[in-house]
């Protein structure tokens, strides 16, 4: 359409000819009047044009209102999880026991990457994991001196510290708590080797009607994750049971369940259980064992033999336990009351009227080995 204002005024000025598509102007230009002739394009009937403008108006309003949704969701799930973490934080200031480690704060906020990061911060161990003392210390770790042999008197005063830990945390704790998470490495030994389980990334809080919450994720754990996990099973006290076994188990034995001895049908439960019949001093630390002439004063050979047969017993009895809470069967698992109690019994039995060192040697040798003297 050719405009009627400004230089298209003066037909003198201007000129169109040559161009067939112009319409309109002034009536020098003898142009065709615009509309006049049939446009060659089909066009669209005014119900299609209404549908398509009522279509593509409910597809922009959908577009922004899945915009709308997937960010308000996504905020409030971020919300949920964050007053979901701080709740956690708050029942974990609230669990307090000799052996747990104590909670000091909480860490929000975002890594490098965007990401979402949380954490707990723990009270400093000096003396670090039970892992570190079990096994071989690494390259990278020669400057810490510590000495890494543990005696049957400190192993079954671990094992004590940490029954009770879980004790608490499934019968005395509100809410009642499932670690989830036992093995020797979260499990912390402080200046006098008082034993501190930790890192309770993976625990859960049980309903107080049931002992069942949620379900955990075992991918990459080996030997202490309980069998009934692995198939779909929720969470249970129970289950801590079973990795206590395996635990006490190790620091026994003093050989990891993940160890190529124990690839095929063999595990470390059955290891321990085929040797309860006659053979648990052929599978144990031989530490234990040799720490016989360390414990047993001067005296004639018949109460040197009455010691060393009440050690052997100590350290059946505690193999005995171990392969009793690593039973497939949950039902067949001890409860953590018992196994306090028991072993319980079993530190009077190793430091009773039957034992003939004395409490003050014992105690000599703890801090002997502990490198007090020096």
């Amino acid at each position: 359409m050719v405009p009627t204002e400004g230089v298209f005024k003066n037909a003198s000025a201007t000129s169109v000819m040559g161009n067939s598509k112009l319409c309109g102007g002034i009536s020098k230009f003898k142009l065709p009047k615009c509309g006049s002739k049939k446009s060659n394009g089909k066009r669209l009937p005014l119900a299609l044009k209404l549908v398509i403008s009522i279509v593509s108006g409910l597809v922009g309003l959908a577009l922004a209102l899945s915009i709308c949704f997937f960010f308000g969701f996504s905020h409030l799930r971020h919300q949920g999880a964050f007053k979901s973490f701080i709740a956690e934080c708050k029942a974990l200031r609230n669990i307090r026991h000799r052996n747990l480690i104590k909670v000091l704060t909480a860490c929000l906020g975002v890594d490098y990457q965007g990401n979402d990061f949380k954490a707990l911060v723990y009270e400093f161990m000096h003396n670090r994991s039970l892992k570190e003392w079990l096994y071989p210390i690494s390259k990278e770790d020669e400057t810490y001196k510590r000495p890494r042999n543990l005696n049957l008197l400190r192993r079954l005063n671990i094992a004590i510290d940490v029954a009770s830990a879980l004790n608490y945390l499934h019968h005395d704790c509100q809410p009642v708590t499932a670690h989830c998470d036992l093995k020797p490495s979260n499990v912390l030994l402080d200046d006098d080797m008082t034993a501190r389980v930790g890192d309770f990334g993976l625990a859960r809080f049980l309903p107080p009607t049931r002992t069942q919450t949620s379900s955990i994720d075992v991918k990459g754990s080996i030997g202490y994750i309980a069998p009934e996990y692995g198939v779909g099973n929720e969470v249970s006290t129970i289950g801590d049971v079973y990795s206590y076994g395996i635990l006490l188990l190790e620091l026994m034995i003093r050989e990891k369940p993940s160890d190529i001895m124990f690839e095929g049908d063999m595990n470390l439960h059955k290891f321990a259980k085929m040797a309860l019949s006659n053979h648990v001093k052929d599978i144990v630390d031989s530490i234990l064992l040799n720490d016989d002439e360390k414990l047993v004063v001067r005296g004639d050979q018949k109460q040197t033999q009455a010691k060393i047969n009440i050690i052997i017993e100590c350290v059946i009895s505690m193999v005995r336990i171990g392969v009793a809470c690593s039973m497939e069967s949950p039902q067949d698992r001890m409860k953590m009351t018992n196994v306090v109690h028991e072993l319980q019994s079993i530190k009077n039995t190793l430091l009773g009227p039957k034992n003939l060192a004395t409490c003050k040697e014992l105690l000599y040798l703890v801090m002997k080995e502990a490198d007090l003297f020096k």
